[in-house]
């Protein structure tokens, strides 16, 4: 992880035997579509100060791929139990590349909540791979 202008940075390096999955567009209607194998998920908490996906500015990040095959971002807003109150589908501050093995996922200043970016910000943060 790394902090500069352009916002807070993150570098995964994914599981050798790990291939993104298909991600859908609507919201998963059961929890085996939830937790697909093959997706990545990040749980972020921009304050760093409260349990992770119960605030307000709190989203799980989940990360596959698009029917054609290329890189999918979607952004969930959650409530206490997990239940989905928004999907924001590409998200406009998250932005994601895969380069082999390796995720880079970008958060810009303008995501929700993360405010000032610089040292000294505390983001809580957790990441998640389901296997196949």
């Amino acid at each position: 992880m790394a902090w500069s202008p352009a916002g807070l940075h993150v570098g995964i390096e994914l599981p050798a035997d790990l291939a993104l999955a298909p991600l859908a567009e609507g919201r998963p209607g059961n929890f085996a579509e939830w937790f697909a194998p093959g997706l990545v998920y990040l749980m972020i908490n921009p304050d760093g100060t409260r349990p992770l996906v119960f605030g307000p500015d709190d989203h799980c990040i989940v990360v596959g791929e698009s029917p054609d095959g290329a890189l999918f971002t979607q952004a969930r807003r959650l409530a206490p139990a997990t239940v989905i109150e928004s999907i924001e589908n590409f998200p406009p501050w998250l932005v994601a590349r895969r380069e082999g093995s390796r995720l880079l996922v970008t958060l810009g200043p303008d995501t929700p909540g993360l405010g000032r970016v610089g040292p000294g910000r505390r983001v809580g943060f957790n990441m998640m791979f389901v296997g196949g």
